[in-house]
């Protein structure tokens, strides 16, 4: 059976289309997923907030992490601040629907996060924080 689960899986060439049939994330994918989840965690005090993401909450948008901010005449800083945990994890907390951030057990957040993420497209290269604004 294994057999022929390695031959089917190897007639299909794409690395995209591998995924989508087998129903899998891409690795860029699985780890935004984390991301989500650990601040999600961190919200809940289920993790120590070590990184110190502070949160804010609108009517709109429900609960927001506030994306740290700050410039430096040397671009490598802002760069290296740009892509930290801190600012990444933020935003794509952010871009989680109201809905699906309220949830308050993690076992339903994975779920109602799953169900949200297979509404966006899973294809390279850009990061589902960018969709949309093409």
């Amino acid at each position: 059976m294994l057999l022929l689960f390695n031959i089917y899986v190897r007639s299909i060439v794409d690395y995209w289309d591998r995924l989508k049939r087998l129903n899998l994330y891409s690795l860029q994918r699985r780890r935004e997923r984390y991301m989500v989840i650990l601040v999600w965690k961190i919200f809940h005090g289920a993790i120590p907030n070590s990184v110190n993401l502070l949160f804010k909450h609108s009517e709109r948008r429900g609960v927001t992490c506030v994306r740290p901010l700050g410039s430096s005449k040397y671009s490598s800083i802002n760069t290296m601040r740009f892509h930290s945990f801190s600012s990444t994890a933020s935003a794509l907390y952010n871009a989680v629907p109201k809905n699906v951030k309220s949830i308050p057990t993690l076992t339903q957040f994975k779920a109602e996060l799953d169900r949200f993420l297979q509404t966006i497209p899973d294809t390279p290269p850009y990061s589902w924080i960018h969709w949309g604004k093409q």
